[in-house]
Protein backbone atom coordinates (compact mmCIF):
# COMPACT_ATOMS: atom_id res chain seq x y z
CA UNK A 1 0.00 0.00 0.00
CA UNK A 2 1.39 3.38 -0.79
CA UNK A 3 1.75 6.22 1.55
CA UNK A 4 0.87 9.29 1.22
CA UNK A 5 3.08 12.09 1.59
CA UNK A 6 2.72 14.87 3.24
CA UNK A 7 2.34 17.44 0.16
CA UNK A 8 -0.09 14.76 -1.02
CA UNK A 9 -2.80 14.79 2.15
CA UNK A 10 -2.02 18.84 1.78
CA UNK A 11 -3.40 18.91 -1.93
CA UNK A 12 -5.95 16.72 -0.89
CA UNK A 13 -7.64 18.50 1.82
CA UNK A 14 -7.08 21.46 -0.58
CA UNK A 15 -9.32 19.68 -3.30
CA UNK A 16 -11.43 18.82 -0.71
CA UNK A 17 -12.48 22.38 0.04
CA UNK A 18 -12.61 23.32 -3.20
CA UNK A 19 -15.63 20.50 -3.79
CA UNK A 20 -17.31 21.78 -1.02
CA UNK A 21 -17.43 25.61 -1.64
CA UNK A 22 -19.34 24.97 -5.04
CA UNK A 23 -22.70 25.77 -4.69
CA UNK A 24 -25.20 21.97 -4.01
CA UNK A 25 -27.95 20.86 -2.59
CA UNK A 26 -27.45 20.21 1.37
CA UNK A 27 -26.82 16.44 0.87
CA UNK A 28 -23.70 17.18 -1.36
CA UNK A 29 -22.31 20.09 1.04
CA UNK A 30 -22.82 17.83 3.72
CA UNK A 31 -20.53 15.43 1.64
CA UNK A 32 -18.32 17.66 0.76
CA UNK A 33 -17.87 18.60 4.55
CA UNK A 34 -17.13 15.42 5.63
CA UNK A 35 -14.71 15.23 3.12
CA UNK A 36 -13.15 18.18 4.27
CA UNK A 37 -12.70 16.98 7.56
CA UNK A 38 -11.74 13.90 7.56
CA UNK A 39 -8.57 14.84 4.62
CA UNK A 40 -7.69 18.04 7.28
CA UNK A 41 -7.60 14.63 10.28
CA UNK A 42 -5.64 12.53 7.60
CA UNK A 43 -3.31 15.71 7.26
CA UNK A 44 -2.62 16.29 11.45
CA UNK A 45 -2.44 12.67 11.68
CA UNK A 46 0.63 13.06 8.97
CA UNK A 47 2.34 16.24 10.78
CA UNK A 48 1.92 15.90 14.29
CA UNK A 49 4.98 13.65 16.40
CA UNK A 50 3.64 10.66 17.84
CA UNK A 51 4.34 12.10 21.15
CA UNK A 52 1.89 14.74 20.28
CA UNK A 53 -0.68 15.48 22.89
CA UNK A 54 -2.88 17.17 20.41
CA UNK A 55 -5.66 15.41 19.27
CA UNK A 56 -9.01 16.68 17.24
CA UNK A 57 -12.63 15.06 17.66
CA UNK A 58 -15.38 16.57 15.53
CA UNK A 59 -19.08 15.87 15.56
CA UNK A 60 -21.70 16.35 13.50
CA UNK A 61 -25.05 18.75 14.40
CA UNK A 62 -26.63 15.37 15.83
CA UNK A 63 -23.95 14.59 18.13
CA UNK A 64 -22.62 11.55 16.30
CA UNK A 65 -18.40 11.84 15.55
CA UNK A 66 -17.34 12.21 12.41
CA UNK A 67 -13.53 12.21 12.39
CA UNK A 68 -10.97 11.85 15.26
CA UNK A 69 -7.19 11.81 14.87
CA UNK A 70 -4.41 9.40 16.26
CA UNK A 71 -3.84 11.95 19.24
CA UNK A 72 -7.02 10.67 20.68
CA UNK A 73 -6.04 7.45 21.71
CA UNK A 74 -3.05 8.89 23.75
CA UNK A 75 -5.16 10.79 25.78
CA UNK A 76 -8.72 8.86 26.29
CA UNK A 77 -7.49 5.75 25.07
CA UNK A 78 -9.80 5.29 22.32
CA UNK A 79 -8.61 4.57 18.61
CA UNK A 80 -9.97 7.04 16.31
CA UNK A 81 -12.39 4.42 14.62
CA UNK A 82 -13.72 3.70 17.91
CA UNK A 83 -14.96 6.52 18.59
CA UNK A 84 -16.08 7.61 14.38
CA UNK A 85 -20.05 6.45 14.39
CA UNK A 86 -20.12 7.36 18.31
CA UNK A 87 -22.67 9.85 19.99
CA UNK A 88 -20.68 12.53 22.46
Amino acid sequence: METATVADLLAAWRAAERRWERPAPAGEIRIAALEVIRAWAAYQDAVLTGSSTEFMLVADDDGVYVAATRGVSRILGYEPEELVGRRI
